[in-house]
């Protein structure tokens, strides 16, 4: 599917570094293929970072004489032989994400300590329970782990992977709580809003995780108790459909995996 979510064929095999389209979706009755970098992600459909109009460039019958990206083209039948191997990636792939989707989708409310600030009134003061305060009671108890945390307010600016200026207090209090308990490890996990990106969501929501783990390391967190992992756009905090829902799943989330 293009990046204008228009079908452009269906998958016949890996060929190398290429996506060999079926010949029965081909105007001119030939195999079509496009660049394995034009893949921007994988769910029940390939995602491509393109356009229709990109993929059908150089198609007889679809766009210009010349294809527009290296390896675009008119693959014949006397094609070399299918990259099996690299088929059985792409299928081991698609089922990877399939799976971390499934396993976000099924994953119950109460398992992910929520990001706003619940406050209970104590005479004539109040006491504000934070991600930190949360945190802190976890890694203080006898809970086991894993558990997942997510920040009270930590989101990046669209196709950015640059921690903004408003959220570094929200670096420095975490590694402040870690370096409180120095057995603790935490994975974090970067994640994106559904909108395609240079590079791919998966990439960007990596880069994400990786920004977040390099500034505790550079307030003296070591660099062995923090592992990253991105989750793409799977298990949205908020609906993609509003420009505050793509704003809330451009996130961040901590899980503790050790104590």
């Amino acid at each position: 599917m293009s990046s204008d979510r228009q079908t452009v064929g269906v998958v016949d095999y890996v060929d190398g570094e290429r996506i060999k389209l079926t010949r029965h979706d081909s105007s001119d009755g030939q195999h079509h293929f496009i660049p394995l970098t034009w893949v921007d992600h994988v769910d029940t459909h390939v995602h491509l970072n393109v356009p229709a109009a990109t993929v059908f460039s150089g198609w007889p019958g679809r766009g210009a004489a010349t294809a527009t990206a290296a390896g675009a083209g008119l693959i014949t039948e006397s094609a070399k032989s299918p990259n099996w191997l690299a088929w059985a990636a792409l299928l081991a792939g698609l089922l990877a994400l399939l799976l971390f989707g499934m396993r976000g989708c099924d994953r119950k409310r109460g398992e992910v300590t929520e990001t706003v600030t619940t406050t209970t009134a104590v005479g004539d003061t109040a006491t504000a329970t934070t991600f930190n305060d949360d945190l802190k009671t976890f890694l203080a108890s006898d809970a086991a782990a894993p558990k997942t945390f997510a920040f009270d307010k930590f989101n990046f600016d669209s196709a950015s992977a640059a921690i903004r200026p408003e959220d570094v207090a929200a670096v420095d209090a975490l590694a402040t709580t870690l370096a409180a308990y120095p057995k603790a490890k935490v994975t974090v996990v970067g994640y994106t809003d559904a909108r395609p990106v240079a590079g791919g969501i998966i990439k960007l929501g990596a880069e994400r995780a990786q920004a977040v783990a390099k500034a505790l390391v550079g307030k003296g967190i070591a660099a062995d108790r923090i592992a990253t992992e991105t989750g793409g756009a799977s298990a949205p905090a908020a609906t993609n459909a509003t420009t505050g829902g793509q704003a809330e799943n451009r996130r961040t989330e901590l899980v503790v995996t050790a104590k």
